[in-house]
């Protein structure tokens, strides 16, 4: 197991990499930090990818061209140890929300051509100074909200 404030390292300079990256350099940010056959998981419909190129194409790509340009303002980031595994693994978690101009349709939401803030909440498990694993929780439900989407019936 290594250090909690390696972890946080490799993914803060995995998010600043990441962040900075133009549109087709996208699936390059991806591959500086993250290990060649890492899992993702995202929320549905997005669901798993394997390895860098597959989570540029599955997720990254639409939701840079959705909302463009994507900053990442975080609130909480924090480093630990799992103690489901013993604590041999080590798991960095960021949240926060996503921000951009929502310009173009995602996921059949039709953009607002305005601000959007998309909350998320994101574990990445590092090893060996890489990302090997990353799951991604957005907020959908209150995107639809800021835009005037219908989320739920009236009751």
């Amino acid at each position: 197991m290594g250090d909690l404030s390696t972890a946080k390292t490799v993914v803060r300079n995995h998010y600043r990499t990441l962040d900075a990256a133009p549109f087709a350099g996208i699936e390059s940010a991806l591959s500086r930090h993250c290990s060649p056959d890492c899992e993702f998981r995202f929320a549905h419909p997005f669901n798993e990818a394997a390895g860098p190129h597959a989570a540029a194409d599955v997720f990254w790509k639409p939701i840079r061209r959705a909302f463009a340009p994507l900053q990442r303002r975080q609130d909480i980031f924090m480093a630990g140890a799992n103690r489901l595994d013993g604590g041999s693994s080590i798991w960095v978690v960021s949240m926060g929300h996503l921000l951009g101009l929502f310009d173009e349709p995602f996921l059949g939401i039709r953009p607002n051509r305005q601000s959007a803030m998309l909350r998320y909440a994101e574990f990445n498990r590092v090893e060996d100074d890489r990302i090997v694993e990353s799951t991604l929780f957005l907020d959908i439900m209150n995107l639809m909200a800021q835009v005037g989407a219908e989320v739920m019936p009236p009751s």
